[in-house]
């Protein structure tokens, strides 16, 4: 029996994948990917990775105090909102009937996410920046929690993975410049979190997938230590 993977924000990097073309911002257009989803597979969907974020490279590493106005602000934090949080919670309600029409012995949801959305790693490198990613990848990982206890009983696994800072420069277009833009956007993060004590280098899409390769995990998901 075939075994069917939906990759939502898949059109770099990462989640370069097998691609259904949709604006994670606009729900009709998630309900007309399920719908063509449903064509190819009979109506089921054995895993879903949500893969789609938004990093505004201008402003991705400041915190409250660095937005010139609060209408700024408040544009950043809802911009920010309406694809790293909201765009979790409608991909699973889109998704959702597909994925439990699957008749795998487990069904898999995998929301790609970020430590600067870990209320602990930020206090551990006092990380006041990063405001408006940070705060709305939070809202995902309570997304995909709530998710994870909604689903108990019902043959799912629902996890958060954080693949690191991950290189998409290469795979963002044709044109060199553009290449270049985006790898110095993607550059961002890593010079703050270096400021901290924090080592985040930027990756290849593949090294971050290898990575993960051969890991011992435990039942919660983290590496084994004896």
């Amino acid at each position: 029996m075939p075994s069917y993977a939906t990759v939502i924000g898949a059109s770099r990097g990462f989640g370069l994948a097998y691609v259904v073309q949709l604006s994670i911002t606009d729900y009709p257009s998630l309900e007309r990917a399920a719908a063509q989803i449903t064509k190819i597979t009979g109506g089921t969907l054995d895993c879903l990775i949500h893969n789609a974020a938004r990093m505004d490279s201008a402003s991705i590493v400041w915190g409250f105090d660095d937005y010139p106005d609060v209408e700024t602000l408040d544009k950043d934090l809802i911009d920010s909102h309406k694809v790293n949080t909201l765009g979790v919670v409608h991909a699973m309600c889109a998704f959702l009937p597909l994925l439990r029409a699957s008749p795998a012995p487990h069904r898999k949801i995998v929301v790609i996410n970020s430590p600067a959305g870990d209320p602990a790693f930020v206090r551990a490198i006092d990380g006041a920046g990063m405001a408006a990613y940070g705060l709305t990848k939070a809202a995902a990982l309570l997304a995909a929690a709530k998710y994870a206890a909604k689903l108990k009983g019902e043959r799912f696994a629902v996890v958060s993975l954080a693949p690191g800072c991950v290189d998409t420069s290469e795979t963002s277009g044709f044109d060199a410049a553009d290449h270049a833009q985006v790898r110095a956007g993607l550059q961002h993060p890593v010079d703050y979190f270096a400021k901290k004590g924090y080592s985040m280098p930027l990756i290849s899409p593949t090294e971050s997938a290898e990575a993960q390769n051969g890991a011992f995990l435990n039942l919660t998901g983290e590496e084994w230590k004896a």
